[in-house]
């Protein structure tokens, strides 16, 4: 069981994000120290502990002061915090760490559970559209929540659209993360990378992206080196992670990559794989084993994706019910390790009556595990009898 598909990647909360670009961490640092909000919690943070200065409690900004670790309170004494000196000199990468702090302070539903409903549904929202939004299509963005926005230097408004800034974009890929549980990839971020990392990585990414980022990937690498490395793992790693990892061997890393391919036709489920999405004809038809491994594998991968159940399954090949029944009588023969979780999205999800019904035979034989219908009603397991109430027992105590 590979350890790059976890149960949260099966049918996520969001669709899967495709990839966003960020300025370089030196620039974002550099915005996160001009903007108003953090002069207010430095100037806030100085003056902790002295005669007349606000105090634990006092304002909303005391309290993400605390949070984000630029004041500490003890004993009910404020002194400034080791945040303080992060902010305003600290390496990039820690001053956007604190930033990460104070946004979650300012949008968890602990500190302003309003905040959250406009300010974090704005951001996520935009950072899902990824262009200029009318205000008119966020209906909780209020003009205040939308004057905070600003002030924090997360949006901008363009007439009556609003857009990401740039460190509005870094933010709400921090808050989705945090919030959301799930990660969006980032143009360069594989630089240095171990394949596994790369190709969970691409998994939304489109041709011209991809690409692009398996060059940065290769930095100085050789190419057919790194076709192994990726031949290596495909095994390892999530189906979807598995589909892009063949795309890359087939499409970006040239000659190497091809070569490495039709190395993997001989490897068993592999070069099922391989010459299923290549569609090649079969001079001698496939084994029930690959036929059902290789349906498993393409219907997680859709499941991986997300969205509605149609979309899954349209993504996972779009069979004919005939079709699927016949994958489905193979199912027993599955070595597949997501087996289990396909065919219970199977029963729960597909429009066809017979395909839910023969999945769930098919999980029955395959695992012995029972998945009652929807509506079934669960009856109480048989009363056992007293040690001689046999039923020839009681036939004889009646002559």
């Amino acid at each position: 069981m590979d350890s790059f598909l976890r149960q949260a990647d099966l049918l996520p909360l969001v669709t899967l994000q495709p990839p966003v670009r960020l300025l370089p961490a030196d620039d974002l640092a550099a915005v996160v120290r001009a903007t108003p909000v953090v002069h207010e919690l430095l100037r806030l943070a100085r003056a902790a502990g002295e005669p007349g200065a606000a105090g634990p409690g006092q304002g909303r900004l005391w309290g993400v002061a605390e949070d984000s670790r630029l004041v500490d309170v003890r004993d009910g004494a404020a002194t400034t915090g080791p945040a303080v000196e992060t902010l305003a000199s600290g390496p990039a990468d820690d001053v956007l760490d604190t930033w990460g702090d104070i946004l979650y302070s300012l949008f968890s539903p602990e500190a302003d559970a309003a905040a959250l409903d406009a300010g974090t549904s704005t951001l996520l929202m935009l950072l899902s559209h990824r262009d200029a939004l009318p205000v008119a299509q966020i209906p909780e963005l209020t003009d205040e929540a939308a004057d905070e926005l600003a002030w924090l230097g997360l949006i901008r408004r363009e007439g009556s659209s609003v857009s990401l800034t740039p460190l509005g974009t870094w933010s709400a890929l921090d808050l989705f993360r945090t919030l959301i549980g799930q990660d969006i990839p980032v143009h360069g971020g594989t630089a240095g990378a171990d394949a596994p990392t790369l190709l969970r990585a691409l998994r939304t990414y489109d041709d011209d992206e991809r690409a692009e980022e398996v060059r940065v990937w290769l930095g100085g690498r050789d190419p057919a080196r790194a076709a192994e490395e990726i031949a290596d793992v495909l095994l390892d790693v999530s189906p979807l992670s598995r589909a892009v990892g063949l795309t890359v061997l087939l499409e970006d890393l040239g000659r190497p990559g091809r070569e490495i391919a039709d190395a993997l036709r001989a490897v068993p489920r592999l070069g099922a794989l391989i010459r299923a999405r290549e569609k090649e004809d079969h001079d001698v038809p496939p084994a029930p084993v690959d036929v059902a491994w290789v349906y498993a594998d393409m219907t997680v991968a859709a499941m991986e994706i997300g969205g509605p159940a149609e979309s899954i399954l349209q993504l996972s090949g779009n069979l004919d019910v005939d079709d699927v029944l016949s994958m489905l009588g193979m199912m027993t023969c599955s070595d597949h390790p997501y087996t289990t979780p396909m065919l219970r999205f199977l029963i729960e999800h597909h429009p066809a009556p017979r395909v839910a019904s023969a999945a769930r035979v098919a999980l029955q034989r395959w695992r012995g595990v029972h998945v009652r219908p929807p509506g079934e009603r669960g009856r109480l397991p048989r009363k056992p009898r007293k040690p001689g109430k046999t039923a020839g027992a009681q036939k004889r105590r009646r002559r």
